[in-house]
C-alpha cells in the first residue's frame, strides 16, 4: 500500500522517464514490503510526482537539482534491513532516469502510518489486510 511522493525540479522528468521511475520505484517498494510483484500489488501503489516547479535552496536565491521522494506505508511493512535497502534503491532510480542528478541531492523520507491512520472508502485499512489480499494474487 505504498504511497511515493516525488518533488523533482522543473524539467528533470519526460513522460517515458517518469513511467519508467514509477515501474522501478513499484517493484523496490513491493520487495521492501515482502509482497509479490503482480496486477494487484502494483495497483496498490501510489504515486504523485511534481516535477513543474523549482526547488531552491535555503537562501532562496540558487535553484537546486534536489530531488525530495517520501514514501508512506504501513507501520510495521518494511524491515529496518529492508529500508535502508529501499533508500538505497530509490536514489538508484532516480540516478537511472535524472543522470544530471548527483546522490547528495536526492533525499529520501521513509515515512511509517501508524495502525488505524490509514483508510480505503471510509474503512480502516491494516497491514494484515493488505498481506491478505497480496497473498491471494500468488
Amino acid at each position: 500500500m505504498p504511497l511515493c511522493e516525488i518533488t523533482i525540479g522543473q524539467g528533470f522528468l519526460s513522460k517515458r522517464s517518469e513511467e519508467r521511475l514509477i515501474s522501478s520505484i513499484a517493484g523496490h517498494l513491493l520487495e521492501a514490503e515482502g509482497l509479490a510483484t503482480g496486477d494487484i500489488t502494483r495497483e496498490m501503489c501510489s504515486f504523485a510526482i511534481d516535477g513543474r516547479r523549482p526547488l531552491f535552496s535555503g537562501n532562496g536565491k540558487r535553484q537546486r537539482r534536489k530531488t525530495i521522494v517520501k514514501v508512506h506505508y504501513l507501520d510495521g511493512a518494511i524491515s529496518e534491513m529492508a529500508k535502508a535497502k529501499l533508500i538505497r534503491d530509490v536514489t538508484h532510480a532516480i540516478k537511472g532516469v535524472c543522470k544530471t542528478v548527483e546522490d547528495r541531492d536526492i533525499w529520501c523520507l521513509l515515512i511509517p502510518i501508524q495502525k488505524g491512520c490509514f483508510g480505503v472508502a471510509g474503512n480502516p485499512v491494516s497491514l494484515e489486510l493488505i498481506q491478505s489480499i497480496a497473498s491471494a494474487e500468488e
